[in-house]
């Protein structure tokens, strides 16, 4: 319980060591699709101010993860959470089939800069201004996975497990390929020597960049639907956009905030 705050977590220079000040990103790209929504393209996008708004979450993990043999498809909308506050969601757009990474472009804002899509910390707003990450947040693992370059802790996923970075206890990347159809591992990490199920971000560009499944148990409530796209001003929503679109998780009540 407790109040949420998003950071780019980039020191600036004479910052007070634990002080975190905003970042200026790159968010704010809106795209309207006929009949609906859909992943965003170069054709169809337009630059907007940027949506992103505090956000209120409350959120019901497991403090004890049970792995399960079968799985439970990540929905679209929150799957987890992150040591930056920001929710993590699945691979894909609001289509469901659009890997948001591999569909990064952008487009040159009035002030003539280059607004990306998808930010430098894998991120973007979505529907209710929520900020989101489709991958590895850079920006944020290398604020722990320091000096040895091991990945540590970086969230944890909505069934419990822990959410890591791409590198093993040795340093090393870990491939997708070494990965479970829902990003997953049973290997040692830092924090459970013994070893642990846990999931990867393994810093790709395609469907593997975030988590797709769960081998854990979820919370029922926690697999809701995602809210749709809002418009341009006064124009209202995109539409409701594919089967399993509705309001957001349930799911920690604090606010989170991202600069």
């Amino acid at each position: 319980m407790g109040q949420a705050h998003h950071r780019d977590l980039r020191q600036e220079d004479g910052a007070h060591e634990g002080e975190w000040h905003p970042q200026p990103h790159s968010a704010g790209v809106l795209r309207r699709a006929e009949g609906g929504c859909e992943g965003g393209d170069k054709e169809t996008a337009q630059v907007l101010q940027d949506p992103t708004a505090a956000q209120d979450y409350d959120f019901t993990i497991p403090t004890r993860a049970t792995y399960t043999t079968s799985t439970t498809d990540a929905p679209l909308g929150s799957i987890g959470i992150l040591i930056s506050d920001a929710v993590l969601f699945n691979p894909y757009e609001a289509d469901g089939t659009t890997v948001a990474m591999s569909s990064n472009f952008f487009l040159t804002g009035p002030d003539s800069q280059k607004v990306w899509f998808v930010d430098s910390c894998s991120g973007h707003p979505g529907a209710n201004g929520q900020y989101h990450y489709h991958a590895l947040p850079a920006c944020v693992t290398s604020q722990v996975d320091t000096g040895t370059h091991l990945s540590h802790i970086s969230g944890l996923a909505s069934d419990g497990f822990p959410i890591y970075g791409k590198r093993d206890l040795r340093g090393k990347v870990v491939s997708a390929g070494k990965l479970d159809k829902c990003n997953g591992i049973t290997s040692a990490t830092p924090e459970f020597p013994d070893g642990i199920y846990h999931y990867v971000l393994p810093g790709t560009t395609n469907r593997t960049s975030s988590i797709r499944c769960f081998h854990g148990t979820v919370d029922p409530d926690l697999i809701v639907r995602m809210p749709p796209m809002p418009g341009p001003p006064d124009t209202g929503p995109l539409g409701m956009g594919p089967p399993g679109m509705g309001p957001p998780p349930r799911a920690i009540t604090g606010h989170a905030n991202h600069r």
